[in-house]
């Protein structure tokens, strides 16, 4: 039997955040993708807002 391989974690609400503002913000307009939005359940949707939020302000 093997044993079993350590599970990820899942992302946080702030690992999300960084993700959304980096890939939104990387290349600049200089290819044809664009974040104009972003869908997310309702359940987590105010945690998400709030880590955004942060982000903005921190930076």
């Amino acid at each position: 039997m093997q044993p079993h391989a350590p599970q990820p974690l899942p992302p946080t609400c702030a690992d999300v955040a960084r993700a959304i503002t980096s890939s939104a913000l990387m290349h600049s307009g200089q290819i044809c993708m664009s974040t104009e939005r972003v869908i997310v359940s309702r359940k987590v949707a105010p945690a998400l807002t709030k880590a955004l939020t942060v982000l903005r302000i921190s930076n």
